[in-house]
């Protein structure tokens, strides 16, 4: 095949800004800063029109158009990391250490956040903490299962209302994986911060537990949507706690914010959260997930055209200033997650074929010991994989579902298999099925703003000096973010 064909073939996308032009190839995640006749003869090319029109139109011989479209389909052979080749496979299905093993060890919370998707599910059974034979049982078939767990993650309800439970599987799962000479695990917590005793501290400390605190932003917009059962807010309850985290573990206090239409009501934009975790928080990357909501649900963050896409682009724009430019540019404050995940892949040529860590990466059992891939599906039936009192990890019904989750690959699914972001974009297939009913098809508005967010990422970083983008590269962690 010639230069020429093979450049009409390739998957290139365009993007202009400041009169720079860049072409991105999804499939590998190679980018090509041109200028503007570079540009145009590479379009034209493109578009059909053959060697000697290119040569006339751009006064150019054959030798001289040949070196021009070379470089492009060479670099992406040499140095591209096609994601159809990445392996999409779950880890469930083969033996290793786990990534990630989550127990939810109640069914119960001291909030009723307005928009939680528990109120449906979780919350509809009778209250109770897991018991200690579930526990114990789920933490036994998970290290019979695999070679090892990376980190034991507790979640509810509200995992800091059951903390004789969570005391209890640190220390089991502990002496289990030293008893079978696996890794030591890490443990890690998502809470809503409000009720954190002397005693849970303890065993925080003792243990080492990250915790993510779930906080929406200032006061003004948490306290409209994360509220107690008596209808008051929860801010100042959840800061005092961060702070008072962060003197025992300063590096691993994490927050999570849920982004809803009470944002836009508020007047807050999301760089205003962003910076108010950097700077009142001590958090400069905090994970901002727009709720995934039914489309008529009045809270749902992309309702009635709201902006909510515009202002996601305008904070991965705050992003990438505080990335590129580090302490030295005029910005003082954080930085999105999703974004600092993006440039790492970019960076590193590193393709993601999964959409997320459900069934992939991870396990999760209920309180009641009911198996699932993912938290946000417990209390569905659709999507349970067993029971771990009376099921093995890989039984036939778990296999059955992380089948299902397996098939829907960037690669596979209909949506993802022609987007230009794929290769970065971090879905969740626990949103979509909240969003739109069916893990394969996640929300336009969603997909509308990870392709927007790209489009910042790749433009700023073709735009940054080679000091620029090394400095933004080194200052990104080597996670991924959930």
């Amino acid at each position: 095949m010639s230069t020429l064909e093979t450049i009409r073939n390739l998957e290139l996308i365009e993007f202009e800004r400041d009169g720079k032009f860049i072409f991105f190839h999804p499939e590998t995640l190679c980018f090509f800063r041109v200028n503007k006749p570079a540009a145009g003869l590479i379009r034209d090319a493109r578009q059909g029109e053959g060697n000697d029109e290119l040569c006339r139109k751009y006064d150019i011989g054959p030798d001289q158009l040949e070196q021009a479209l070379t470089p492009i389909p060479r670099t992406i052979e040499r140095q591209g990391r096609p994601l159809s080749k990445t392996d999409p496979g779950s880890l469930l299905k083969r033996p290793g250490v786990l990534p990630k093993a989550v127990l939810m060890v109640n069914n119960y919370c001291n909030l009723k956040c307005t928009y939680c998707y528990e109120h449906q599910t979780v919350f509809t059974k009778k209250a109770i903490d897991m018991p200690e034979r579930v526990a114990r049982m789920a933490i036994d078939k998970i290290y019979d299962a695999f070679e090892g767990v990376g980190t034991w993650m507790f979640i509810g309800g509200e995992p800091t209302l059951s903390d004789d439970i969570l005391e209890f599987s640190c220390r089991y799962a502990t002496e289990v994986a030293q008893r079978n000479g696996a890794c030591k695990p890490s443990f890690g917590m998502i809470s809503n911060g409000v009720k954190m005793t002397p005693r849970l501290f303890d065993i925080i400390h003792q243990f080492e537990i990250q915790v993510t605190f779930s906080l929406d932003g200032p006061k003004k917009v948490n306290d409209l949507v994360r509220i107690r059962h008596d209808d008051s807010g929860t801010f100042d309850a959840v800061v005092a706690n961060i702070h008072r985290y962060r003197q025992v573990f300063p590096e691993k206090a994490q927050v999570e914010c849920t982004v809803t239409q009470a944002h836009r009501d508020a007047g807050l934009s999301l760089t205003e959260v962003l910076d108010f975790c950097a700077n009142d928080l001590g958090v400069e990357e905090p994970h901002i997930a727009a709720a995934g909501l039914p489309a008529n649900n009045p809270l749902n963050p992309y309702r009635n055209g709201s902006g909510m896409q515009e202002d996601f682009v305008a904070a991965a724009e705050a992003s990438m200033d505080t990335l590129l430019n580090g302490n030295e540019g005029p910005r003082k404050g954080g930085k999105l997650d999703v974004v600092s995940s993006m440039v790492h892949r970019l960076a590193h040529r590193d393709p993601k074929p999964i959409m997320c860590p459900a069934g992939m990466s991870q396990i999760v059992v209920d309180a009641f010991g009911d198996i699932y891939p993912c938290w946000m599906f417990a209390g569905n039936a659709e999507h349970v994989m067993g029971n771990i009192l009376r099921d093995q990890v890989r039984g036939p019904r778990a296999l059955q579902v992380i089948n299902r989750i397996e098939d829907n690959s960037k690669i596979k699914n209909h949506v993802c298999s022609t987007c230009y972001a794929r290769s970065v974009c971090s879905a969740c297939v626990g949103n979509n099925h909240n969003a739109t009913g069916k893990i394969e098809d996640p929300s336009p508005e969603f997909c509308n703003t990870v392709r927007g967010t790209l489009r910042v990422v790749v433009e700023r970083l073709a735009a940054a000096s080679g000091q620029q983008m090394a400095a933004a590269v080194s200052a990104i962690p080597d996670a991924e973010i959930c």
